[in-house]
C-alpha cells in the first residue's frame, strides 16, 4: 500500500527538551522506481514518525520529480573527501576538480552555511548530523558529516 516501515527498538535517544542534538536520528533508503512513470512525475512523501506511544509527528511533505539524464557528461559525478569524519569542527574537503562552493545542509536540506575555502569550520554547530555539498563546474554531490 505504499508504506514503508522501520522499526528500531531500544535506541534510547534522549528527547529534544532534554538533550536537544543528541535527539536526532536519521534514516537514510533507496526504492526502484515505478515503471512506466514520465519525465517531470512529482512524487509527494511525508512521514509519520511514532515515539514510543505518543501520537505521530507527521513531517512537511519532500517533493520529488522524476528527471532523465542523457548524455554521459550528465551522469560525471564529481567525487571529494571529507575528513576527518565524524570531525570536533575542522574538516577538509579535497576534490580532483576545481571547487566552486561548499554548502553544509541541516536533515531538511536547508543550507545552513557556505564556504569559499576548502576548510569547513563546524565547531559553532551543535552535534549532529550534517550534509556536505560540494560544487565544481560538472556537477554537485553531498556526503554526510558527522559532528561531535
Amino acid at each position: 500500500n505504499n508504506v514503508i516501515r522501520f522499526n528500531y527498538n531500544y535506541i534510547f535517544l534522549p528527547d529534544s527538551t532534554t538533550n536537544e542534538p543528541d535527539s536526532h536520528g536519521f534514516v537514510e533508503f533507496e526504492i526502484d522506481m515505478q515503471q512506466g512513470l514520465t519525465e517531470g512525475t512529482e512524487i509527494q512523501n511525508r512521514a509519520y514518525i511514532y515515539f514510543d506511544n505518543n501520537p505521530a509527528v507527521i513531517t512537511d511533505y519532500a517533493l520529488n520529480t522524476i528527471e532523465f539524464l542523457s548524455g554521459v557528461s550528465e551522469l560525471k559525478s564529481s567525487d571529494y573527501s571529507l575528513y576527518p569524519n565524524p570531525t570536533n569542527g575542522i574538516c577538509t574537503v579535497e576534490s580532483n576538480e576545481a571547487i566552486e562552493s561548499i554548502e553544509v545542509l541541516d536533515n531538511n536540506g536547508r543550507v545552513f552555511d557556505t564556504f569559499t575555502s576548502n576548510v569547513i569550520d563546524l565547531s559553532l554547530y551543535s552535534n549532529g548530523v550534517y550534509f556536505v555539498k560540494v560544487t565544481t563546474a560538472n556537477s554537485s554531490t553531498v556526503k554526510r558529516v558527522v559532528k561531535q
